[in-house]
Order: structure tokens, then sequence, then C-alpha cells
């Protein structure tokens, strides 16, 4: 078990550096982000790294170490191509690269061996007719040219005689003589368009299309600058350094609409000084930086629009890919959605510098696509302008073409059959080669498959611990064995990109039975802020993880657990009743952007009974199982803890039909904390959940301390205004 952990000169960590001293089996490290938590893992997990030169650690290393954190969430999950369907595992990136290129080798070749197959039976074909006489030869080479892709070509020409072979014939020695072996030829796809264009009268002519105008950009300046207040003021050199502006300046705002004498946070007395202290830091300056951040923010979303707008006007355009156009508007969007995100942190925090994309590639690409379309739209109005010269060449092209296909002399025919003979043994040497090397390729695509879903678990292992901690916003079905796709509590399919909180709630699904799974002994488990992008009910599936985890870490071999988060309510949630004899906290903290490492004789981060009352009346429209529990912990430390009055003694206040219906809601509280496989896991019923916040108000009320509850309740609304 490791007992110290020194990081020196590495991030946040200066050369002095910070210790994680006499560990215990289970670490709870509470910081705010950037203060160093990721550093911690990522040394645990490769302590080998030159990064990590000059960090040090005591104690015994353990067998095994498992580290979750942002990096292994990266590499575990992998997106598939196809929306919706990922693969999962610790390799599974290196796996699915290789699996891609096989993949993309066996198509091509299978294309390959189908382009062989069907020139060999075309050949095969052939081989058959050369066998008929010279003339049924020609004529059956005009009759299958009719009967195929060059029909519509010879009707619009008037190619043919009526169906007669023997008028068709003396028409063919007609003009034959026309053609020499120097008679260049129009291709014959070639042949085909210009004829579908020249003889098509419902053709007129197109307009090309307008390249993309990206000269009015928007202006980026205001974003890489840091807008900040005047460091004049007492306090203008902490919130700078602290890159708190935005949240100050928002308190700020709300002290003034409310005309607030007091603090909202700490509740002591606003002085004079601190209200013009404020007003002195956020001056002209910094209010003209905030207009000319939201004007840019307007002209980079109009940008945007316009962008969109003009992909929307020419997608349906009938000379324009659309499928390249999609792709490319795809791109936009992502570098939008990326953009968007870092316009929503600047906005809360003006201080940031950030850098954005104005689509430059993507836009160069589309123009790119405009002007290879507006090549064929010129070519065909050319056509449409000129057609009367067009047909008449076109014509002599058909008849040349014709001619020049099927013009074999007698002598020549016997070498015909050879050569088509010897082309049909080729075809089908190079078919065997191929059939072989795609047997290979499958062999080996086969063998990364079995290592796929050696490295993952059956989707019903991961199903099965949803089931059991209630949690029905969807299921893990398998797909083709080595992939997996997310289906919704409707039993719809997720048919696009798997969202952050979706990918990290799967990645640590996979990451706790990949602990469960391995049976070494002395593992270290190594967790940093497991919940970010989580909302609240895939949370409480996590935190339950974590807490079985630590339970059973003797089951499981685990010898050390270190876990590091910066969510003060997570921290209470899976800390909460820690075995304290196990159990070491430590606090990070960053000053002057050198981060410190405090060992705490107790959990820095305390239970707040504010905190139970605003969880309470958060899940009030929207209740979950963990109601219950909220309700117990509310009534034990009032009543019990503060007043000193057992739970039971609560229901003697009520009338005798009253205390069974509140009885009833303390035997609800206790099923909600202590009966894990009944009631915690089972939705209760929203009128249930009604029925029980409206007795809850009424023991405060029997218990004449309504006016508690009151204060509680009206102290969360006025948060939320």
């Amino acid at each position: 078990m490791l007992t110290n952990i020194k990081l020196s000169n590495v991030a946040s960590f200066n050369d002095e550096g910070a210790e994680l001293e006499n560990l215990n089996e289970i670490n709870f490290i509470y910081g705010n982000n950037g203060t160093g938590k990721t550093t911690i893992s990522n040394y645990i997990s490769n302590m080998d790294n030159v990064r990590f030169k000059n960090c040090s650690n005591k104690g015994s290393l353990p067998s095994k170490v498992f580290v979750y954190n942002q990096k292994y969430l990266e590499e575990v999950i992998v997106d598939k191509k196809i929306p919706g369907i990922f693969s999962l595992g610790e390799d599974a990136n290196q796996y699915e690269e290789q699996l891609e290129s096989l993949e993309y080798i066996l198509e091509k070749n299978f294309s390959q061996k189908e382009s062989l197959e069907n020139n060999l039976v075309i050949a095969k074909e052939e081989l058959n007719d050369k066998n008929e006489e010279y003339i049924e030869y020609i004529w059956h080479m005009y009759r299958k040219n009719t009967e195929g892709v060059l029909h519509s070509v010879y009707d619009k020409v008037s190619l043919g005689a009526k169906n007669s072979k023997s008028v068709f014939f003396k028409e063919f020695l007609a003009y034959k003589s026309e053609i020499t072996d120097d008679t260049e030829l129009i291709e014959k796809s070639k042949l085909i368009s210009d004829v579908d264009i020249v003889f098509n009268e419902n053709i007129s002519e197109v307009n090309e299309i307008d390249v993309i105008n990206d000269t009015e950009k928007p202006s980026l300046g205001i974003f890489q600058e840091s807008i900040v207040g005047t460091n004049d003021v007492d306090f203008g050199e902490l919130i700078s350094s602290l890159h708190i502006d935005g949240w100050v300046s928002t308190g700020k705002d709300v002290i003034e609409k409310n005309n607030l004498e007091k603090c909202p946070l700490c509740q002591q007395d606003l002085t004079e000084n601190i209200l013009e202290g404020l007003a002195n830091y956020f001056d002209d300056n910094y209010k003209y930086s905030i207009e000319k951040l939201d004007k840019s923010i307007r002209e980079y979303k109009d940008f945007y629009k316009r962008i969109i707008s003009t992909i929307n006007e020419i997608k349906n355009h009938e000379f324009i890919d659309d499928q390249k156009l999609i792709i490319i508007a795809n791109e936009i969007d992502i570098v939008n959605a990326e953009n968007e995100k870092k316009i929503s942190e600047k906005e809360l925090n003006p201080s940031n510098v950030i850098n954005l994309s104005l689509f430059q590639n993507s836009i160069s690409k589309i123009n790119d696509l405009i002007m290879e379309s507006n090549l064929s739209v010129n070519d065909q109005n050319e056509k449409f302008r000129d057609r009367k010269n067009y047909r008449e060449q076109l014509k002599y092209q058909a008849k040349m073409y014709f001619i020049k296909e099927v013009n074999f002399e007698t002598s020549k025919y016997d070498s015909g059959i050879r050569k088509i003979r010897n082309k049909c043994n080729g075809l089908e040497r190079g078919i065997n080669t191929k059939t072989e090397y795609i047997d290979n390729i499958n062999k080996r695509i086969n063998e990364i498959k079995t290592k796929i879903e050696g490295i993952g678990f059956t989707a019903e292992d991961l199903n099965k611990q949803l089931r059991l901690f209630g949690f029905h916003n969807f299921t893990i079905n398998p797909v083709d064995n080595s992939y997996y796709q997310l289906i919704r509590e409707s039993g719809e399919p997720v048919l696009n990109t798997l969202s952050e909180g979706e990918k990290t709630f799967i990645t640590f699904l996979y990451f706790y039975h990949s602990i469960t799974k391995n049976n070494e002994k002395n593992k270290l488990i190594v967790i940093d802020d497991p919940i970010s992008s989580l909302d609240s009910s895939i949370l409480y599936v996590v935190s339950s993880l974590l807490k079985k985890l630590i339970k059973d870490k003797a089951s499981l071999n685990i010898s050390q657990i270190i876990l590091s988060t910066h969510n003060t309510y997570f921290h209470k949630e899976i800390s909460y009743k820690s075995d304290i004899n196990l159990t070491n906290f430590y606090l990070l903290r960053k000053n002057k952007s050198i981060t410190s490492i405090m060992k705490c004789e107790k959990n820095p981060v305390t239970s707040s009974y504010d905190l139970l009352w605003k969880e309470l009346y958060e899940y009030k429209d929207f209740p979950t199982s963990s109601v219950p529990n909220i309700m117990r912990r509310i009534l034990e430390e009032y009543f019990t803890f503060l007043g000193n009055t057992k739970l039971d003694d609560l229901m003697l206040e009520f009338d005798p039909d009253e205390q069974i219906i509140a009885d009833s809601l303390i035997k609800f509280a206790h099923d909600g904390s202590h009966r894990i496989k009944e009631d915690l896991f089972v939705e209760q019923p929203y009128q249930i959940y009604e029925k029980y916040y409206n007795i809850f108000e009424k023991i405060f009320e029997k218990n004449r301390q309504k006016n508690h509850f009151d204060m509680m309740v009206k102290r969360y609304l006025d948060e939320q205004e």
C-alpha cells in the first residue's frame, strides 16, 4: 500500500512540491478544478513517465493499478462511424484503428473481386457469341447494345434498320469504311451522358451556383482579451486571480436588484466600502468590454447562421454533391458546437481568453465543391445552346463507336476468340487470388474482433447493474458481438453520437466491472472526478457504485482507494458514514497558481443541513427514490440530533387517524434508506411522493416547528429567484 505521494515540479506543483502524507486504505481528496487532482491520478497511472521525474512515492506498489480519469475516458469508449454505435475496452481505440484499416482493405478487395466476376461473366458471354457466324455476331452486338446501356443512345441517333438483320448489315458495310484504326472515339460514359443532354427536350439552361463570400467576418479580438475590473479596489486582485469576475458581477447585480443589506452567501453586512468597491471594480471600461463581447457574440452567431443558410439554399441543386455538402455542414456544426461552448465559458468568466474558428477550411471546401459543380453546369449549358451541331457530331460518334466495337474481319475472328478465352482464364486466376486474400483478411478481422470481445463485458453484465439501481433511461445492447448501442426506455435506439454524460457513465460502468471481474490481489483503485457531465439520476448510480466498491473492497482484494472530486455534494455522498479509522481526508488548494495539500483530521466537506432541504425541494416536481432518505436525514438531524426527540415520538402529536398516515411516512423513509433490494430501486408513483411531502410538512406543524419549516422552504425559494 502506498503511504506517501509527493508531486514536485509538474503542473501546478512547484519545486518544493506537495505531499499526500500517511495515506490510508480509503482516501478522499477534495479540490476545485485545476488544483491538481488529475495530475495525481496521471502520476499514479504512469510513474515512469519523464514528466514525473521529480515526483516520488513511499510504500509498496500494488500488483494492479486501476485509474479512472479523463485519459481513461478518452481511451475506453470509441465511437464508430455509424451514429450511435460504439466499442468498449481499454485497448479498443488501438483495435478499432486496426479493424478500420482491415475493413477498408476488405471492402476494396471485395469490390475488385466483384468487378473481376462481372468481367468474367461478360467475357464468357462474348466467348459464346463469337462462335456464331460473322453476320450473326454483328447483329448480336447491335441487339446486345440496344437492350443494354447504349440502348437509349442508339435509339435517339436512329442507329439500326427496323430489326432487319440483312438491311442493318448492308448499312453497316456502307459506312464502316469511314473508320480507321486511328479514328479517335468519344468515351462510352461521355457518349451516354452527352446524348442524354443534347437529345433531351426537357433540359434548359442552369444558373451557376454562387460561391460563399466570407469577407464579412465577425470581429474576434474581444474573445482573446481578458476582461477584468480595475485592481485599484481592495479585493480587485483577489477577484482577478481567482477568475471569478463573472460570478462576482452576477452577485453584485443580485444585491442591487434586491436591495440586499447582507451578503447572500455569508450573511455579513454589506458595508458602504464593499458596495463602493464593487461599483469601482466593475467600472465603465469593464462594462464597455462586456458590451463589446456581447456584440461580437451576436456577430459570430449571425455569421454562422449565414453560412448554414447558404448551405441549405444550394443543398438541393441538381449538380451539387449533397453527400459531400452534408459532411462539410456537419464539420461546421461540430466546430460551432465547440465555439458555443467556449463562448458560454467566456460569458460566465469574461477573464478567460478563448480562440474561435470561423470555418475557413470548411468554407473553402464548399467553394471547391461549388466550382466543381459549375463545371458541369457550364458544360450542359454549352451543349444546350449549340445542340444542333452537337446532335450531328454525336450521331457520327455513335455510328463510329458501334463500327469500331464490332468491326472484326474473319481473319481476326478466331484471334478474338482466343483472346477472350485467355481473358477468362486470367479473370478466374485473379478471382481465386482475391478469394484467398479476402479469406486471410477475414481471419485477421475475426482475430481482432475476438480481442475486442475479450476486453469488453457482455451487455447483460452492464444492464444487470443498471437494473439493480433502478436505472431505466437506457439499456446497452450488443451489435454484431463486438460493438454496442444504447436503447432508450421507449425501445428506440440512439441514432446520434453519444452525449458526454452517456460516455462518462458507460465508461465508469466498464471501469467498475473491470475491477469486479479482476481476480488479482492487492489492487489500487484511483478515481478522479467520475461525475462530470452526469445528470442527477446517473450521479446517484455512480455514487452508489462507489460506496459499494468501498464497502466490498476486502472481498474484491482492493488494498487501497484514492478518490478525488471537486463536487461537494458528490464528496458528501460517497464519504457519508465512512469508517474514520480507515479513511483519510485531503484538501487541495491553489494560491497564486501553486497547489498545496492539507491533510484534514475530519471531513472538510461537512454534511449541510441546508443542502438537504435544497435537494428535497429540487426533487419535488420530479421525485426520485432518494427522496425518502433525504426526509429521514432532515427529521433525524433536526428533531433527533438537535431536539433529542425520537422519530417515532413525532407521531404522538397527530390524531389517531392521522397517526397511521404519519407513521407510514417514517416507515417509508426507513425503507427508502435501508431496503436496498426492494423499494429503493422501484420508482414510486408520483402521487405517493406528493402525499408524503404533505405529511412531512405536517410533522413540523404538529410538533410546533412550522416556523422552522417555512423558514427553510423560503430560503430555498429565495435562492431560486
